[in-house]
């Protein structure tokens, strides 16, 4: 008998480790891009009123007399720049999502203190959010401005971008946020305004994200500087914009049909 349990009591422990060990899916981004934006003009009004643009970056608002700065080092990073916008499927734990990647070019320098030594290099933001969410495309307003609020799952930022790995490198970012808690919520806005009959589309697409007092934070403008209700209300085209043809939007509303 004392034998009997002697072996039930060592067999605990094998019976304990030796359950079968299953690995979680890690998080997979489609190499195929659903929806892509790779070239808009820039606008932006200046102190004395004028509009000044560039392509692919809305140009700091700079006054004339210094206007020549308005491409070196951090000024050349404008209000705002994008190299692309990309729309792609992405898989998490077992579920479908759409995943938006904005890739930009960034810099610094190497001397903060006396800024010498600019150097640039490129990042990358990226939103997770529900595939049903594309759903509110649907009720486009034409020759109006439209704010399309999405909430989002998963958001971050990589540097030193790799245009090889960049989109492993936020495979891996996305790990690290799955399960973690947080009190902000986030929110991914574009404000698109369409005149078809032209074939114009104005836009910007940026971030917010509020705390649990309900403050608000703009993320994803590099230098803009006007408060959450100008950003939300979409008075923003009083100020600057991104302009493209229409043709470049329409097969990501086709996606939300």
């Amino acid at each position: 008998m004392k034998k009997m349990i002697f072996i039930v009591l060592v067999m605990i422990p094998v019976l304990s480790f030796g359950q079968e060990r299953v690995n979680k899916s890690l998080p997979s981004i489609s190499k195929q891009i659903s929806w892509q934006l790779n070239k808009a003009t820039g606008w932006i009004l200046n102190p004395e009123e004028q509009w000044v643009s560039r392509s692919n970056r809305i140009p700091e608002s700079i006054e004339n007399q210094f206007k020549s700065l308005i491409d070196y080092n951090e000024h050349g990073l404008g209000t705002d720049n994008f190299i692309s916008y990309q729309l792609r499927e992405i898989s998490i734990q077992d579920s479908m999502h759409y995943i938006f990647i904005k890739r930009y070019k960034d810099g610094d320098y190497k001397y903060p203190a006396i800024e010498e030594g600019w150097y640039n290099y490129n990042s990358a933001l990226f939103f997770v959010f529900r595939k049903n969410e594309l759903y509110r495309f649907n009720d486009l307003v034409y020759d109006s401005i439209n704010i399309i609020e999405i909430p989002v799952l998963y958001s971050g930022r990589i540097f030193w971008i790799n245009n090889d790995t960049y989109i492993s490198d936020i495979e891996k970012e996305i790990v690290k946020l799955i399960g973690v808690k947080s009190d902000m919520k986030y929110h991914l806005v574009f404000n698109l305004s369409s005149y078809k009959s032209k074939n114009i589309m104005q836009f910007l697409v940026f971030s917010y994200y509020t705390y649990k007092d309900g403050k608000k934070t703009i993320w994803g403008i590099r230098k803009g500087t006007r408060n959450e209700y100008v950003y939300l209300m979409g008075i923003l085209y009083n100020f600057f914009y991104y302009e493209t043809d229409h043709a470049s939007f329409e097969s990501l509303f086709k996606l939300a049909k």
